[in-house]
C-alpha cells in the first residue's frame, strides 16, 4: 500500500510545483510599475485603462486584439512574467490612435524593462530622463508634433534595433551619435524640419540596414556599405521648348475632362506612381514619393470623392491628384508675361465623422516658380471643413516660357489617419491664364505676386 501512496504524493507535489512555476501573463506586475502606469495615464489624460485589474493579465483594456499587422488603433501593454517570484515587468507599451495629447510622460523611465515604445500625437521635447531606458530595442515616435532638434540620446540606447522618426516635428541634423547603434537593422527618418545636414555615418558594420529616408534634404551621398535603402528621390524633368506659345492652361487634376462655364479643363487621369512623369502638349506633371507600409498601386495617387458635393464647380472636386511627397505641375511653352494662377482644393479623403478617422491632418507647402507662397496649408481648415472648396490665386510672371507649381509635403500632419496612404499634398484643379488681373473679392488675403 505504501508503494502506491508514495507515487501518488510525488505526483501531487509535481502538480503543485507546476502551478507555482512562473508563466507569461500569470504573474503579478511589479508594484512600482503599476504606480508608474497610473502616472502615465494621468499625464496623458488616458482614462480607459482598468486600474482595478493587474495590467499584465491581458485584460481587454490593457491589450488590443491583433486583427492586422499594422492596426491604426493599438492600446497594448505587453509583459514578461518569466522573472523570479512570479513578478511581471512591462516590456512593450503601444499608444496609437487614441487622441492622446501632451508631452511624452516622464514616468516612462519608471518602466526600466521597457524594450519597445510606440506613441503619437504628442508634442514638446523628449525628456532627458528617457536615457535611463537602456533596454530599448524598438522606438517608434512618428506622426508627432515634437519641437526642437532631434535629441542626442542614442548613446544611451545601444541595444536599439528599430528606430522610426517620421513626420515627428524634430529639426535636423541627425546626431552623429547614431553611429553607436551597432544593433540597428531598420531606420526610418523623414521630413526633418530644416535641412542641408549631412547624413551621418552608421559605422563600419556590414550588417543589413533597411533605410527609409524619404523627403529629407541631406547633403552629400548616403555612406557606402549600407544595404536595403528605400530612398525615393524627387524626379525633376527637363521640359522641351517649342516654338508655339500658349496663353492658358486648365487642368482637372486627377480627373476626367470637364467643362465649367466656358472653360474646358483637360483630363489628368494618369495613374502616376512613386517616380513618374506625365506630359501633354503644353503641360505635364511629375509625382514622387512612395506611401509607407502599404502595397502601393496607381489608385493611391488619385483621390476620389465618395459623397455628394454641393459646392460650385463641383465637377472639379470629384477627384484630385495625390502624392505622399511631391507633385509638380509644369505649364510650358507659355508666352512670357504676367499670368493669373488659380489653385482649386477640396479635402475629399479625410472625413468629418467625429471618429478617430476625422483626426487626419493634411498639411503641405505650395511653391510657384520655386518660391514658397503658402506654408503649412491645411485644406480642411481653409475651406473650412471637408468636401468644401477653397481657391488660392496668385499673380505669376513667366520669363522662360515655363510656369512651375509644386505641392510639397514638409513632414507635418498625419501619416496613417484615417488610413495609411492618405497623407501628402492634394490638388483638385489648376487654371492658368495670361493677362493682368485684379484681386477677386472672394480671394482676399490669397493674392500674391510671384
Amino acid at each position: 500500500m505504501a508503494r502506491l501512496v508514495l507515487p501518488y504524493i510525488s505526483f501531487i507535489v509535481f502538480l503543485l510545483l507546476m502551478c507555482m512555476a512562473t508563466q507569461p501573463g500569470t504573474g503579478t506586475t511589479h508594484s512600482d510599475e503599476v504606480k508608474a502606469l497610473g502616472e502615465i495615464a494621468k499625464q496623458l489624460g488616458k482614462k480607459d485603462w482598468n486600474t482595478n485589474v493587474d495590467p499584465c493579465i491581458n485584460e481587454s483594456s490593457w491589450l488590443t486584439p491583433k486583427l492586422d499587422s499594422r492596426p491604426l488603433y493599438n492600446n497594448s501593454l505587453i509583459c514578461n512574467c518569466s522573472y523570479p517570484n512570479s513578478v511581471c515587468h512591462v516590456v512593450k507599451l503601444i499608444l496609437k490612435g487614441q487622441d492622446l495629447g501632451g508631452v511624452l510622460p516622464r514616468s516612462l523611465v519608471k518602466l526600466p524593462y521597457l524594450t519597445t515604445l510606440s506613441a503619437n500625437n504628442l508634442s514638446g521635447e523628449l525628456p532627458v530622463t528617457l536615457t535611463k531606458l537602456t533596454k530599448l530595442k524598438e522606438l517608434r515616435i512618428s506622426s508627432n508634433n515634437f519641437t526642437g532638434r532631434m535629441p542626442d540620446f542614442f548613446q544611451s540606447w545601444k541595444q536599439l534595433e528599430k528606430l522610426e522618426i517620421q513626420a515627428s516635428g524634430f529639426e535636423g541634423p541627425i546626431p552623429s551619435s547614431i553611429s553607436i547603434l551597432i544593433n540597428l537593422t531598420e531606420l526610418r527618418i523623414s521630413d526633418l524640419v530644416g535641412g542641408g545636414s549631412k547624413f551621418p555615418n552608421l559605422g563600419s558594420s556590414t550588417r543589413m540596414i533597411r533605410l527609409f529616408l524619404t523627403s529629407n534634404l541631406f547633403t552629400g551621398p548616403i555612406p557606402e556599405g549600407i544595404k536595403g535603402i528605400d530612398n525615393t528621390q524627387a524626379f525633376c524633368p527637363i521640359m522641351s521648348r517649342q516654338s508655339v506659345n500658349f496663353n492658358k492652361v486648365h487642368i482637372n487634376c486627377g480627373g476626367k475632362a470637364s467643362t465649367v462655364g466656358n472653360i474646358k479643363y483637360e483630363a489628368d487621369d494618369d495613374p502616376a506612381g512613386g517616380a513618374s512623369f506625365f506630359q501633354r502638349e503644353n503641360w505635364g506633371f511629375s509625382s514622387s514619393g512612395r506611401f509607407w507600409d502599404i502595397d502601393t498601386t496607381g489608385n493611391d495617387y488619385v483621390a476620389n470623392n465618395v459623397s455628394i458635393l454641393k459646392m460650385n464647380e463641383a465637377e472639379l472636386y470629384i477627384s484630385a491628384r495625390l502624392s505622399p511627397l511631391s507633385i509638380t505641375y509644369y505649364a510650358r511653352c507659355l508666352a512670357n508675361g504676367p499670368y493669373k494662377l488659380k489653385l482649386h482644393f477640396a479635402e475629399i479623403v479625410v472625413r468629418d465623422n467625429r471618429s478617430f478617422g476625422s483626426l487626419g491632418r493634411r498639411i503641405f507647402d505650395i511653391y510657384v516658380q520655386e518660391k514658397l507662397v503658402l506654408k503649412d496649408f491645411d485644406i480642411e481648415n481653409a475651406a473650412p471643413g471637408v468636401d468644401k472648396a477653397v481657391v488660392r490665386e496668385y499673380k505669376a510672371n513667366v520669363t522662360n516660357k515655363v510656369l512651375m507649381i509644386r505641392f510639397f509635403w514638409a513632414g507635418k500632419g498625419t501619416t496613417a489617419t484615417p488610413k495609411r496612404g492618405t497623407y501628402g499634398p492634394l490638388i483638385s484643379a489648376i487654371s492658368v491664364e495670361a493677362g493682368r488681373y485684379s484681386l477677386s473679392p472672394t480671394m482676399a488675403g490669397s493674392w500674391n505676386n510671384v
